[in-house]
């Protein structure tokens, strides 16, 4: 293209001095082809002394800072490697309760802080019996992951794409069921903080998992269970995983988070 320019003024100004000398036509031809060979003959000297780009020259998915694609197709081959038998084709997972009483979350009593104070001084003799109920009755309550369901949360979210979707009535539950999943180690197991939706409505619950699309959803309602029937792969009615000592529900379509890792 620059060629092509540089030829244009030539012969530009070679017009002009036909106008201005009455100089013949066929001496302007020649002298513009003349300038148009020797144009060609140094740009293709440019060209031969321009590097190719050789093949390692190419850059790669892979950085030189460290590669954020591989290290996260490294991430991804790790936890299908770590995956359970069961859910060696899920990618997704959709797991839906509530935020009181459900599957995954109860209330208990804040543990008192410890000082140096308290632990010197005993506690004052209580009267009788329900005195001592009730001041135990009083103390706070805080959301937190049941204990029996914390492991088998950490391990799936360590190995598939877990998404939780909690019904709550306030933005202060929202918070709660945060802290409780960091408190219990489920965002350390590799959960993301952000994939934890909330609704105040079973159907909103329904709406988020079909949009999601997951390869499995688990929803402790069984009214979700039978929205989601036509639109999911695979749905499950999630039963509160089973305290030690207790038996584990039978039924069709229902599970335990630990009947998954199994």
């Amino acid at each position: 293209m620059a060629s092509f320019s540089r030829l244009a003024v030539m012969a530009w100004a070679h017009l002009r001095v036909v106008w201005a000398r009455n100089v013949s036509f066929p001496v302007v031809v020649i002298a513009m082809a003349s300038a148009a060979l020797l144009l060609l003959a140094r740009d293709r000297e440019r060209g031969a002394n321009v590097r190719q780009p050789r093949v390692e020259d190419v850059p790669t998915g892979r950085s030189s800072t460290g590669g954020r694609s591989g290290r996260s197709s490294s991430r991804r081959s790790l936890r299908e490697a770590n995956r359970p038998r069961k859910l060696a084709s899920v990618r997704r997972l959709t797991i839906g309760s509530d935020a009181e009483g459900g599957a995954l979350f109860t209330l208990a009593p804040v543990p008192p802080l410890p000082s140096s104070s308290s632990a010197s001084v005993p506690p004052p003799p209580s009267g009788d019996g329900v005195a001592a109920g009730a001041s135990s009755s009083s103390a706070p309550l805080r959301l937190m992951v049941r204990p029996e369901v914390a492991p088998a949360l950490c391990k799936l979210a360590s190995t598939v794409e877990l998404y939780l979707l909690t019904r709550v009535s306030s933005d202060e539950e929202e918070a709660e069921v945060v802290s409780a999943l960091v408190d219990a180690g489920v965002v350390a197991a590799g959960m993301n903080v952000h994939k934890a939706l909330f609704c105040e409505t079973v159907e909103g619950r329904v709406s988020m998992v079909r949009q999601l699309e997951p390869q499995l959803a688990l929803d402790e309602a069984g009214g979700v269970v039978d929205a989601l029937g036509r639109f999911v792969k695979s749905v499950q009615r999630l039963d509160r995983s089973p305290a030690p000592g207790e038996i584990a529900p039978e039924g069709p379509a229902r599970t335990t988070l630990a009947a998954l890792l199994e």
